[in-house]
This record gives C-alpha cells, sequence and structure tokens, in this order.
C-alpha cells in the first residue's frame, strides 16, 4: 500500500486528500506504486493549473505504508530472515 502525502513543514507530512480537500476525486491511497505515481503527475497538474490551490502549491511524496504480502513466512524469507519452516 502507497500513500501520497505533502510536505507541510520540515518533518511534517499529511494525506494530499486533507491538504488539498477543495480538488475533487482526489485520492491519497493506492495498492500500487505505478498508480500512485500516475496519480501523483495528474495531481501536481491540477495543482499548477487550479486558481487558489498553486498558492498553495508543496512537496508532494510517496510512500510505502503496507507490505501486500499475505503470507508472513514467505516475507521474512524475502527480507533475508529465518524461515519459520523446518529445513528438509
Amino acid at each position: 500500500m502507497f500513500v501520497l502525502e505533502a510536505k507541510l513543514a520540515p518533518n511534517e507530512w499529511q494525506q494530499v486528500d486533507r491538504v488539498y480537500p477543495e480538488i475533487p476525486q482526489i485520492k491519497s491511497f493506492f495498492r500500487f506504486e505505478d498508480d500512485a505515481k500516475d496519480f501523483k503527475a495528474k495531481l501536481k497538474n491540477v495543482i499548477k493549473q487550479t486558481n487558489g490551490v498553486k498558492e498553495n502549491k508543496k512537496p508532494i511524496r510517496i510512500r510505502k505504508v503496507g507490505n501486500m504480502i499475505s503470507n508472513p513466512a514467505k516475507q521474512r524469507i524475502d527480507k533475508g530472515g529465518f524461515s519459520p519452516l523446518p529445513s528438509g
């Protein structure tokens, strides 16, 4: 899971849907990173073209907030950790 966030101050980030509530149909959460990147590009264009919003323009980042792997044992193996399964 990925979230789009806007920078409010040094080390202070907030979800874009809360920072730009005047933009209709804005989303902050995405299942895939590619979707988040596509939406970020579109959002930046909307911000540039919208009066009242472009004066409030802020840096936007994509942050990974969750792992989509549903099997915790596989996650540990993928990360180079231990495997709870006995070796054969």
